[in-house]
């Protein structure tokens, strides 16, 4: 009878330890795994979560980093190391898409010339840096393009000493408003300085240059993808959001002609 009973204590006990192990490599797995998560988090170019697709098809473009990105709800993605990335049907190739992004919102008629508001006999004064500007009633967009990143160049110009001839000044006017004055006996080499007071002329000027700069939002513009793997295109509307980007919404598609709000976010 007590033999019985060894050998029932026996197989329990080792039940228990059995259990108990299981426990414990369980415990280790789980302990394992969440140290490799954090691992992985500090490994360069490995991200711990993987982006998911989904019905969202929204693009951007970071006309700071001049980069296009795709968005899954919750982060926005570089495209794939072959520069591809699809929604739904659609496949899209980064290279056409970056191109679609830069001739809609850089590709402009320049120069373009703007009118101050006549003041002071068809002049306008400001005081910056303790020194005395005196414009003229005229300025000019002379540049805008990609490789300035979002960055207008403008063409202001001074009054001279009689008032009736004029000195050509030039403005960089950056994608955070900070206008910045180029020194024209070196403009290849950017010697630029800041304007640490912005007056009312160049309030009215940077005004005029961000409505001239947004006022493309009201037109579509053409993406170029593939569909089913046939090559197409359509229009779609672009949202300007705070402080570089670009925003699509692919699954949207307008007519050409269509005139879309102009959004600032």
């Amino acid at each position: 009878m007590n033999k019985k009973a060894n050998v029932s204590d026996e197989l329990k006990n080792i039940g228990i330890a059995v259990a108990v192990l299981i426990i414990v490599l369980i415990g280790l797995a789980l302990w394992y795994l969440g140290i490799f998560d954090r691992i992985k988090i500090l490994l360069p170019g490995f991200n711990s979560t993987q982006p998911v697709k989904s019905d969202i098809e929204i693009i951007r473009y970071d006309l700071s980093r001049d980069n296009i990105q795709w968005y899954d709800s919750v982060n926005f993605w570089n495209f794939d190391k072959n520069g591809q990335t699809s929604f739904n049907k659609k496949t899209l190739q980064k290279s056409n898409i970056k191109s679609d992004f830069e001739d809609y919102y850089y590709n402009r008629d320049l120069p373009i010339q703007f009118v101050l508001e006549k003041r002071f006999n068809n002049k306008i004064k400001t005081i910056n840096n303790g020194a005395q500007r005196v414009y003229k009633n005229k300025f000019l967009i002379e540049k805008f393009d990609n490789l300035e990143k979002g960055n207008v160049t403008i063409t202001v110009y001074y009054a001279t000493e009689t008032l009736l001839g004029e000195s050509p000044k030039y403005f960089i006017l950056t994608l955070n408003n900070e206008l910045y004055e180029i020194n024209p006996e070196n403009r290849e080499e950017k010697e630029i300085y800041k304007f640490e007071y912005i007056d009312e002329p160049e309030k009215e000027i940077i005004s005029k240059v961000n409505a001239w700069k947004f006022s493309i939002l009201s037109k579509p513009i053409k993406i170029n993808y593939k569909e089913n793997n046939i090559g197409t295109s359509n229009y779609f509307c672009v949202s300007f959001y705070n402080p570089s980007y670009l925003k699509a919404d692919l699954s949207s598609p307008v007519n050409s002609d269509y005139k879309c709000p102009i959004t600032i976010i």
